[in-house]
């Protein structure tokens, strides 16, 4: 079986750096992408991501930015609830905006902390 997701998507707000709790030992950010479906309509899948792709995700990107993404689906169980989430591995900036309008120069990540 495989287990494989790519979204092209807009970031719907600000991504923020986490850092890890008691029995964590990586940064986490938790965000959400605008991606269009099949039929037109709006979906907006939870992502997560790790690592150095969380610190390049929390320094570069901005609320707006279009990116693609790859991952995998995860759904497990944490205090008897089930939460569902996109953890990605790699992701690929392709519209990113100073203020004035012009490029900036982004490293693009792979997860391989």
């Amino acid at each position: 079986m495989l287990n494989v997701a790519h979204f092209i998507g807009r970031i719907t707000k600000d991504p923020i750096l986490r850092n890890p709790s008691e029995g964590q030992d990586a940064p986490y950010c938790f965000f959400q992408l605008a991606v269009e479906n099949e039929k037109g309509e709006t979906d907006f899948p939870e992502l997560v991501c790790y690592n150095r792709i969380a610190k390049n995700l929390c320094e570069y990107a901005h609320k707006g930015d279009l990116v693609a993404v790859s991952g995998y689906y995860r759904s497990r169980f944490f205090k008897r609830k089930k939460y569902h989430n996109f953890v990605v591995y790699k992701i690929v900036f392709l519209q990113n905006k100073l203020k004035g309008g012009g490029d900036i120069d982004i490293p693009q990540s792979d997860n391989d902390d």
